[in-house]
């Protein structure tokens, strides 16, 4: 890690908007709806080359690739991982995650806020939920997201770069355990080294 004894080094927390047409190709892929993966690869490869420019340009010294590539800082592991899976429950409610204060203090915009997700890509039927063991299955996401951002990166040539990952303890509080149907969190599934 660099460090300084002249100014203070910015980062910031890794999630970044996302380019509309980006955004369109994520929300049908999290939908089951049809896309053109070529197409979607292709353009997740500029997007990050490009997020990864601006924030160098913008004076950023440790920089991410925005997580571009997923369509939320959670619920992307569905598709990464064994024993996730969509909510399937008796109700029309997804299961309750945990809300954020700011949230609680603010009943109005919380209301409005699900009643979006209710019409958006984030529906019952695409809340993760821990449905099993939990393992690594599929590491081509992975992969990818790696060798566009050490591209980006190699172009661009930032002091420092880092990429996110959901840890097992946001996970708690994103990801419903339907496995066992305790309050047990889902980190006692989790493989731990």
């Amino acid at each position: 890690m660099k460090l300084s004894a002249d100014r203070i080094l910015t980062t910031h927390v890794g999630s970044l908007p996302r380019p509309p047409d980006l955004l369109s190709l994520l929300e049908a892929r999290e939908t089951g709806r049809e896309f053109d993966q070529a197409a979607f690869e292709t353009r997740l490869a500029s997007a990050v080359h490009e997020i990864v420019a601006k924030q160098v340009a913008a004076g950023i010294d440790s920089v991410c690739d925005g997580e571009l590539g997923k369509i939320s800082y959670t619920t992307y592991i569905r598709h990464r991982f064994s024993g996730i899976g969509s909510f399937r429950g008796d109700n029309d409610k997804p299961p309750q995650t945990a809300a954020h204060r700011d949230l609680l203090d603010h009943p109005d915009y919380m209301q409005r806020l699900n009643e979006t997700r209710r019409t958006s890509w984030f529906s019952r039927e695409t809340v993760p939920c821990c449905t099993g063991p939990v393992a690594y299955s599929d590491r081509r996401p992975l992969e990818t997201d790696l060798k566009n951002f050490t591209g980006a990166c190699a172009a661009v040539k930032p002091v420092e770069a880092f990429m996110n990952a959901a840890s097992p303890g946001v996970l708690t509080k994103f990801v419903p355990d339907r496995f066992t149907r305790t309050k047990t969190p889902i980190s006692t599934h989790w493989p731990m080294p």
